[in-house]
């Protein structure tokens, strides 16, 4: 009995330092992604908050015309369906889901309220809106040239105040900004591939500690769904289709597909 218990006693304690080794992994992570953009130099001078805002009001802002909103519908779309293929083939596949009528009506209309703001919403906010940057979008200026009042960027070449910019690009249409977006050359993938990293071991921090996030099959799942998100952002330029899609996948895993240790 004393030996079941210190096993027990054990695996805990493991369990608890992984949680918080992951929770500091991301957080590492983070701040790399966000060193590489000069946001941490500029955050210093100008203010974190007022250098990451922009970004989320960019990324959450509505279409002005019908133009626009079908020039990132059509991606989006496209996404949405694929990645719902994708993971509904593997989930059922792996057996990780099971698919099950939901348990009433009222547990359903109150998950699609909850599940909005976290995980969707808030998830995707901090990982696609915080830390990614748009193909259109240049390095964060830093340091002011004495000689000519340009800021020079992190390579040393001069570039605009992204403020000035906007102002000077207002009549710029979205769709030739999402066209530029599909420019593989323009993609910051160093950022994209350790944000991917990051939303995944997130799900292995201290705030998720049932042991069904720990299950391999999950982390493949938040792996995918990461993914989709963020080639999602990258087609539309929007953090919109994304939130959709993370609120879709996640109510309808815990609605209509809960593996049996969930229910």
């Amino acid at each position: 009995m004393s030996d079941s218990s210190s096993s027990d006693d054990g695996e805990g304690d493991s369990m608890f330092w992984l949680h918080w080794i992951c929770f500091a992994a991301w957080v590492a992570m983070s701040f790399v992604i966000w060193a590489g953009q000069n946001v941490l130099r500029r955050g210093i001078r100008r203010g974190i908050f007022e250098t990451l805002a922009p970004r989320i009001t960019k990324r959450l802002k509505l279409s002005e015309s019908l133009q626009e909103f079908q020039t990132a519908a059509k991606p989006a779309v496209f996404l949405f369906l694929a990645g719902s293929v994708i993971l509904a083939t593997f989930g059922l596949a792996s057996s990780f889901m099971v698919a099950a009528p939901p348990e009433s009506l009222s547990v359903t209309v109150k998950s699609l309220f909850v599940l909005f703001v976290t995980p969707a919403l808030v998830e995707e906010i901090f990982f696609r809106g915080l830390l990614l940057p748009l193909p259109t979008e240049e390095h964060l200026p830093v340091d002011t040239d004495a000689g000519t009042g340009s800021e020079l960027g992190w390579c040393g070449g001069s570039v605009t105040d992204p403020s000035t910019d906007q102002e000077n690009n207002q009549e710029t249409s979205h769709g030739t900004s999402t066209a530029s977006a599909l420019n593989v050359y323009n993609i910051r993938w160093f950022d994209h591939v350790v944000a991917l990293v990051a939303f995944t071991t997130y799900h292995l921090d201290i705030i998720h500690t049932p042991s069904v996030f720990r299950d391999l099959r999950f982390i493949v799942m938040a792996l995918i769904l990461g993914l989709f998100c963020q080639m999602a952002l990258i087609r539309t330029e929007s953090l919109w289709p994304g939130i959709f899609m993370h609120w879709f996948w996640v109510w309808g895993w815990l609605t209509f597909g809960s593996p049996p240790k969930m229910t």
